[in-house]
């Protein structure tokens, strides 16, 4: 009589995958996606509805309402930027080189903001003087949006994911470090979202996405330590390194001077297609990350 075949013995999942994995598929059913975009539209009209009050004195002059329409058209990229942050963490899980594909559709999202914020400068029905350097401003930061999204798009087409090992307990340890990095992110980003509304409707500037790629610099560095743990290769280390790198040159944008912001989120995507020509120029053949 046959013995009956062995089944191969798995591992249970450690419990931050778990938690991680109820997280991802509740963000990306489609039922949340189309809450997300109701809530957006019922964000611009109520904004834009407020804009229209305050613009003929019917609200307190305490009352946190956006001064023009193009404010309005501001505070909704900016609520549409904080869904993408979350969009950001959720793919650090999944490949860390379409994570930084993320940050960089982040910075040339928040350069077409800072477009309108121009704008806003203006007499809501675009009956202001265009100030020489008003417009060299707008224009710019336009000019580096578009830039950077075809810079990204070149940078997405030249990926070819592959792992940073071939072991399979190895790849799944560095997936579930990079999923418990990933949550530690969510919880932070959604206190530092708390932080940025509480100061908003207290009259304040509620900063959210420096702070934010302050600590997806220490993620990245985190992310290359413990990819470590699973191949040395100079290439990969040199990658993931660069990665931090770029990091660093977007987190400088958000506190530079207008014209130098596009100009470093432009270096930046740059710099993270020419990493990438260069590792891939280098690399040896092997299945997906």
């Amino acid at each position: 009589m046959n013995s009956p075949r062995a089944t191969p013995h798995h591992e249970p999942e450690p419990l931050a995958a778990r938690i991680y994995a109820r997280a991802f598929a509740a963000w990306s059913s489609p039922r949340t996606k189309r809450n997300v975009a109701s809530l957006l539209a019922a964000v611009f009209l109520g904004a834009f509805l407020l804009a229209g009050l305050e613009r003929h004195g019917l609200l307190p002059a305490s009352f946190p309402a956006p001064r023009t329409y193009f404010h309005a058209v501001g505070l909704v990229f900016s609520c549409l930027l904080f869904f993408e942050a979350f969009e950001l963490v959720f793919s650090i899980a999944d490949s860390t080189a379409d994570s930084l594909g993320k940050q960089l559709e982040i910075f040339s999202i928040i350069l077409l903001r800072h477009s309108f914020q121009e704008l806003s400068a203006l007499d809501e029905q675009l009956g202001g003087a265009l100030l020489p350097g008003l417009l060299v401003r707008l224009l710019a930061d336009a000019t580096g949006a578009l830039l950077m999204f075809v810079l990204t798009a070149l940078y997405y087409r030249l990926q070819r994911h592959r792992p940073v090992t071939v072991e399979e307990n190895e790849r799944r340890s560095f997936t579930a470090g990079k999923k418990l990095i990933a949550l530690s992110l969510l919880a932070a980003g959604a206190g530092l979202g708390a932080r940025g509304i509480w100061s908003l409707l207290h009259g304040e500037s509620g900063e959210f996405f420096g702070p934010f790629f302050t600590l997806l610099i220490f993620s990245d560095i985190l992310l290359m330590l413990l990819s470590l743990r699973t191949s040395s290769v100079f290439r990969f280390v040199f990658r993931n390194s660069g990665y931090a790198l770029v990091t660093v040159v977007l987190r400088l944008g958000f506190s530079a001077p207008p014209l130098y912001n596009a100009g470093l989120g432009v270096g930046a995507a740059l710099f993270a297609v020419g990493l990438t020509l260069a590792f891939n120029f280098f690399e040896t053949q092997g299945p997906r990350e």
